[in-house]
């Protein structure tokens, strides 16, 4: 009865490996869809996080926008448009051109002397 059981246990090991390394692969199996799942849903964050920002940037850029087409619907918002991008006045008035008096920033050089007059 003893060479029964102990053939038992050898037939039971030899089932316990193959079955070890099945449940091994299946293990390293599924760690790497986690892992390639993590990785998806950090660059999933990333690109939600870029782009609330640039959501962010476009908001601002539409209330600037919007303010900026406020001023053109009156007239002064008009005239004051057109004189800042062609440079323009209206006649009768005057352009006064400010200039400021330019100063030499070059330092003064002394007349260079030959070499026989240095001794």
């Amino acid at each position: 009865m003893v060479g029964i059981q102990g053939k038992k246990k050898k037939k039971r090991y030899l089932w316990g490996f193959p079955v070890a390394v099945v449940l091994i692969l299946v293990f390293f199996v599924f760690a790497r869809a986690t892992w390639k799942m993590y990785q998806q849903d950090a660059l999933s964050r990333e690109n939600l996080r870029l782009a609330q920002d640039q959501l962010a940037v476009l908001r601002d850029r539409q209330s600037d926008l919007e303010e900026k087409l406020k001023r053109l619907e009156t007239s002064r918002g008009i005239e004051e448009e057109i004189r800042v991008n062609f440079s323009v006045v209206k006649e009768g008035e005057k352009v006064i051109n400010l200039v400021e008096e330019a100063t030499s920033t070059v330092p003064t050089t002394t007349a260079k002397k030959s070499w026989w007059q240095i001794f």
